[in-house]
């Protein structure tokens, strides 16, 4: 995965059809998708964002505006022209990505298919509930085992950091109900065991659209797109192939 002439988006090729842009998690960086150029084949082209503060933008601090880093990822995936575009965002991520959307369509008529996942449309301060201060209790909310990698002080000072800022701009910048509704097909996913977001929280994205909207539950907690990839890159190949709607699922 090579990076694309700006630091933002990390594109895996040229863009023949369909490109998938993903956005992470809090704290998390495009090394969350380095099996999927191998698992989704050359037919997609990806379109990986990295944001300041983490792997090798650690020394960078996420501090633009909402409205000023959408502006920008809008800006880079109008450069890859796609015939058809696909967002998946996870968690903050999913935020990001309906906002990048609706950029998309109120400024230049483009209409993205959205793949939603792990974030509830309505705003909370998460940066209130200090979740680096106890990190067990926190990776067992969200329905994952502890990284024993955290145990390691220097590891866990660099996760901390990064966590901290990000939370710290989703408290500031994802204050605000977002924009809608819009005319998007949308897929929202949770994770089974996640204990953050559920199946409630998730289907509140079908009051922001006027296209179609299917909820699917797949194996896992709040970090399931590391510990599921499968599953989910299951989910997403016939979306970004065939251009598939999918129903309300269950995922084995």
């Amino acid at each position: 995965m090579a990076p694309s002439p700006g630091r933002l988006m990390r594109v895996s090729a040229a863009p023949t059809g369909t490109v998938l842009a993903c956005i992470p998690h809090a704290g998390a960086g495009v090394s969350v998708f380095r099996d999927w150029p191998r698992l989704l084949g050359e037919q997609v082209t990806l379109a990986l964002v990295q944001l300041p503060g983490r792997e090798d933008r650690l020394q960078e601090v996420l501090t633009q505006s909402l409205a000023s880093l959408v502006a920008q990822l809008a800006g880079e995936l109008l450069t890859l022209a796609p015939r058809r575009l696909v967002i998946f965002g996870h968690s903050m991520g999913a935020s990001l990505a309906w906002a990048v959307a609706g950029r998309l369509w109120d400024c230049h008529g483009v209409r993205a298919t959205l793949v939603l996942s792990a974030q509830s449309p309505q705003p909370r301060r998460l940066g209130d509930l200090r979740p680096t201060a106890d990190l067990r209790g926190w990776f067992a909310r969200m329905g994952e085992p502890y990284p024993e990698a955290l145990d390691y002080v220097e590891v866990r000072a660099l996760f901390c950091q990064a966590f901290e800022h990000d939370l710290a701009w989703m408290d500031r910048e994802l204050a605000q109900a977002p924009a809608g509704p819009y005319p998007f097909d949308v897929h929202g996913l949770y994770g089974r065991a996640d204990g953050l977001v559920d199946r409630e929280a998730m289907a509140q994205w079908a009051t922001l659209t006027t296209g179609s909207f299917a909820l699917s539950e797949i194996p896992g907690g709040h970090l399931y797109p590391v510990s599921a990839q499968q599953q989910l890159v299951d989910y997403l190949k016939p979306i970004l192939v065939n251009g598939k709607r999918h129903a309300a699922t269950v995922c084995p």
